[in-house]
């Protein structure tokens, strides 16, 4: 939209964020899993619902759109550890279909911006200053 009115971002940065599509597949399917393991007793009520509000609220957002080619420089930023999956021995890595710039940083979809949270800042950091 930015684009469209005639003030583009310098750049759009996509923090280990799934394909629309790919939430249908074993990427959900991933996040729920690893949340429920993650949690020593199983999650408190209210941490469960408050992360099942996010993951309705967020699948809704994506149901039915597509993202579409833009001219701003977008960056994937990706954690390297992929989550257990239990239909490939690979696990579960996202992926985005329009061009990027990717940006590794350690730990999964819930560590680089948990105890990796200062690896994932520079990283990023370095992408944008790149921009400039």
């Amino acid at each position: 939209e930015l684009e469209r009115v005639g003030r583009p971002a310098a750049g759009l940065v996509l923090l280990d964020t799934p394909w629309p599509d790919d939430l249908n597949g074993g990427v959900l399917t991933a996040l729920a899993r690893e949340f429920m393991r993650r949690e020593d007793n199983g999650p408190s009520d209210a941490r469960f619902g408050t992360w099942l509000s996010t993951v309705g609220a967020y699948i809704r957002l994506m149901d039915n759109w597509e993202p579409q080619r833009h001219n701003v420089r977008t960056a994937l930023v990706r954690a390297t550890d992929n989550l257990p999956d239990e239909t490939s021995t690979q696990g579960v890595r996202v992926r985005w279909r329009l061009p990027h710039d990717v940006v590794d940083v350690p730990g999964d979809h819930f560590t680089m911006v948990d105890e990796h949270a200062e690896t994932t800042a520079k990283a990023l950091d370095t992408w944008i200053d790149n921009l400039r």
